[in-house]
């Protein structure tokens, strides 16, 4: 007799807790919208200090970011750490490293996360189509246990924001915020490269200033309302220490379990915004072609800085030691040229080292 072929039905919508088919919305892979979640990729340094004015760029973890608003007291230390939830290699530790009580009505720092905004179209806002997310992420705390504002704000066409308080316990949990879908006319979000969503996470506001509401969202609003009224102070003591890990963003209002990626997919997503790495070129006066090629498409044509080797600014080398000026460097999302770089020798091969930035 011919053996029995067995077909098992797979539901995209089994139970939340079952580790394998648990998504109530969308795929089984490729749901989370976060990337570099897991606070694997961290290209540029591993330890750096932030204030008002200083060292505010994208300088630690990749896709991450600090601000300081209005003049806003206070310092901050970002590291990398191993102290994690089971199953994570990594979290971002926050540390105060200098205090600060924001007094000015146009005061707050926060930590944040900026979305694609051709990566969201699959949520649909300003139709009556639009689709609930669910946001979920790890945390723990040292010393510090008041609550901080969570906040979504939806940039294109009209602004809207939503935001919600979380008080950190000082051990290891898991956090969810099931967001509403936005359903308001106007509120899109355009099909593009450009900035769609940033998520922020609240350090610190003035009591009573511009940007503080009563009491967490129940929908989304067009008020820039970015922190709640019990919102705390981060900076008020350099006993204070804040680890996070494993952000996720999915569709549905139940959080699944989060999905880790590999290394090297999470490094080739975060490239598409700032990479780094060396190459060489041909001796060329005038380049028609890209002079190196990125390891993925960047967001869009990049900022770029040229070295050699040994890190000499705006200079190429030559195996044999010599070394040539660079005139000019453009770049495209697909790569850099050179342009009319010191007059050599012809069939010389030069090498460089490059940094490329087209962060939203």
């Amino acid at each position: 007799m011919p053996s029995e072929l067995r077909v098992d039905k797979v539901s995209s919508t089994a139970s939340p807790y079952d580790p394998v088919f648990s998504t109530t919305g969308g795929a089984l892979s490729h749901r989370n919208m976060i990337i570099n979640g897991a606070m694997q990729v961290w290209q540029r340094s591993t330890d750096i200090t932030c204030s008002d004015g200083s060292n505010e760029n994208f300088n630690s973890v990749d896709r991450w970011q600090p601000n300081f608003n209005g003049g806003c007291p206070g310092t901050l230390d970002i590291d990398r750490s191993t102290d994690t939830p089971d199953g994570f290699g990594y979290s971002m530790k926050l540390k105060c490293a200098g205090t600060g009580t924001p007094t000015g009505a146009n005061q707050m720092s926060h930590w944040r996360y900026k979305f694609e905004a051709q990566d969201l179209q699959q949520l649909n806002y300003g139709s009556s189509s639009a689709k609930v997310t669910t946001f979920s992420w790890y945390m723990k705390s040292v010393n510090y246990t008041s609550p901080l504002s969570f906040l979504f704000i939806k940039g294109d066409n009209t602004g809207a924001y939503y935001v919600k308080a979380v008080s950190p316990t000082t051990s290891w949990a898991r956090y969810t915020m099931t967001i509403p879908a936005n359903t308001n006319s106007g509120h899109g979000i355009d099909n593009d490269n450009g900035e769609g969503m940033i998520l922020n996470i609240m350090l610190s506001g003035t009591s009573g200033g511009t940007y503080e509401r009563t009491g967490d969202s129940t929908a989304w609003g067009t008020s820039a309302d970015y922190y709640t009224n019990t919102q705390g102070n981060f900076f008020s003591s350099t006993s204070n220490e804040l680890y996070l890990t494993g952000f996720q963003l999915e569709l549905g209002s139940v959080a699944t379990p989060f999905e880790h990626r590999s290394f090297g997919e999470e490094l080739a997503r975060c490239q598409r915004y700032h990479c780094r790495g060396r190459g060489s070129t041909n001796d060329i006066e005038d380049a028609s072609a890209p002079t190196v090629n990125f390891p993925v498409a960047m967001r869009t044509g990049p900022t770029c800085s040229i070295s050699d080797y040994t890190n000499n600014s705006n200079k190429i080398s030559r195996y044999a030691g010599n070394q040539a000026n660079v005139a000019s460097a453009a770049a495209s999302t697909d790569g850099i040229f050179l342009i009319q770089h010191d007059a050599e020798s012809a069939n010389r091969v030069w090498f460089l080292q490059y940094v490329a930035d087209a962060e939203l």
